[in-house]
């Protein structure tokens, strides 16, 4: 019974011991599967070759790891360029404190002011300026104010002339120097507009003075017949003020028989159909006398084409109407005289003129032949 039992123990434990064998190798075959997998999955993850694994049962796509970048280099890279934009910038810059003192200068601001940037740095700005009143009130304005301040001043750099200048004045919450807030300032020469404004009014007056002085009537006129603007001539010609001529028109200072012919050539030159055009016309002054002129009136146009206003040249023919007149009675005079009136040579005897009456008084110096 003993030597059964003995041997069934022996038996069992052989069975054990091959189930143990065989559950082993299962769970090494196994391990071997999975560790060979989870290699090839971090070969294509090391390679950058997106691939999709399971991980526990869910889909999962690798991708390559983005490199680091640099932060300390990017940043001295993005100041270093501010740092060339503000050095190299064509407009002057400067910094300056509540006292008004410079702590920051770029380039063009030394060439401005003449003056190299460690002589700049820690001067008073109002060592540059020329009026010291304007920049202290700029000063305190900036003091004062979050928004950006401007002042026309002159400068005063250590050599050359005065430079009109434009300080534009902004306070820079993000810079202080030794807490204290700084005042981005931008600092434009002036000296080229200011040149320019002065030939542009040089050039106004010389026109004005043409305009004003010219020996010739000078009219403008909208286009609907109201004059807009008239010269001390044209004034003088017709006896009003120029502020009573310019609430007149055309029509209230033209003899009624010649308005029609004028407002028509007017309204023909207004509509494009003729570029301008010269007439003769009677105006009747403040005083009520008829005077005679002649007027040459072309148009002038906007950029776009809308006619602005006619311009008319006026010169007063009435002492050469009046000649013209006298020599028109003159020369008909002798023709239509009722007296005989005879012209001839006293040697010869010759006629040279006859008028009717004196053929009507003696028949017989028909017979005659007049030269």
């Amino acid at each position: 019974m003993k030597q059964k039992q003995a041997a069934r123990r022996k038996m069992s434990r052989r069975v054990n011991k091959k189930h143990r064998a065989k559950r082993d190798g299962q769970n090494r075959d196994g391990a071997v599967r999975r560790n060979r997998k989870s290699i090839r999955a971090a070969t294509k993850m090391a390679k950058g070759t997106p691939g999709t694994v399971r991980k526990n049962g869910a889909p999962f796509r690798s991708r390559r790891v983005p490199a680091f970048r640099n932060p300390k280099t990017e940043l001295e890279a993005a100041i270093q360029r501010f740092v060339d934009l503000y050095d190299f910038a064509p407009i002057a810059y400067v910094s300056f404190d509540r006292a008004g003192r410079i702590e920051e200068a770029n380039l063009a601001a030394t060439e401005l002011l003449g003056d190299p940037r460690d002589l700049l740095i820690g001067r008073p700005f109002a060592f540059y300026v020329g009026d010291l009143d304007s920049f202290m009130r700029h000063l305190l304005y900036c003091r004062t104010s979050q928004q950006q301040v401007e002042t026309e001043l002159e400068l005063k750099p250590r050599k050359g002339e005065r430079i009109p200048a434009l300080l534009c004045s902004k306070p820079i919450t993000s810079t202080t120097r030794n807490g204290a807030l700084l005042y981005q300032t931008a600092i434009m020469d002036l000296s080229e507009r200011k040149r320019a404004e002065q030939a542009l009014r040089e050039s106004k007056q010389r026109l004005l003075a043409t305009y004003e002085r010219a020996p010739i009537g000078i009219i403008e006129s909208s286009p609907e017949g109201k004059y807009v603007g008239a010269n001390e001539e044209f004034c003088r010609i017709l006896g009003y003020r120029k502020e009573e001529l310019l609430q007149r028109g055309i029509k209230d200072v033209t003899h009624k028989e010649d308005y029609s012919r004028d407002i028509k050539l007017h309204r023909q030159l207004v509509a494009g159909e003729i570029p301008f055009y010269e007439i003769e016309k009677r105006y009747v002054r403040k005083d009520g006398a008829i005077i005679w002129a002649q007027i040459l009136r072309s148009l002038v146009r906007g950029a776009d084409g809308t006619p602005l206003y006619t311009i008319g040249a006026v010169r007063d023919v009435t002492e050469h109407k009046a000649a013209e007149e006298k020599l028109t009675w003159l020369a008909a005079y002798p023709r239509d005289n009722p007296n005989p009136i005879l012209e001839f040579d006293l040697e010869t005897n010759a006629i040279y003129y006859a008028n009717p009456s004196t053929f009507e008084s003696f028949p017989d110096l028909q017979r005659l032949q007049v030269r």
